[in-house]
């Protein structure tokens, strides 16, 4: 239940990180946070699973370094999502009705010719 919340407060976080970068829809980088947590947990479960029969260790039922190891791959994988979206650049605030973001440039007698003109 615990976990649920986390990646919760996570997906919050990440959609208030991309908004500040001048993302207005972040869905796109929340959605990798619970990817980015189930796939981190799976492997780290598989990897601690692997050494362990590589090493001759058999256990039965519930083995909480399993879990421990599997949360350990949970933060890398939510580390790694974090990482790549801090790695997006910062977007501009271009105003959404300029089809040629060159005319913003432009002399003034350039931009009635580039412009759009606008239908009120």
């Amino acid at each position: 239940m615990l976990e649920i919340v986390f990646i919760i407060l996570l997906w919050q976080k990440m959609g208030t990180r991309m908004r500040r970068k001048g993302y207005r829809k972040p869905i796109w980088f929340q959605l990798f946070v619970p990817i980015g947590w189930v796939a981190g947990q799976l492997a780290g479960a598989v990897a601690y699973g692997l050494v362990g029969a590589a090493a001759g260790q058999q256990t039965e039922g519930f083995d909480p370094m399993t879990y421990l190891a599997a949360l350990v791959g949970a933060g890398l994988g939510v580390g790694v999502v974090f990482v790549g979206a801090n790695s997006w650049p910062q977007r501009s605030h271009r105003p959404r009705s300029v089809r040629n973001p060159e005319a913003l440039n432009a002399p003034e007698s350039m931009r009635d010719r580039l412009l759009p003109a606008r239908v009120h």
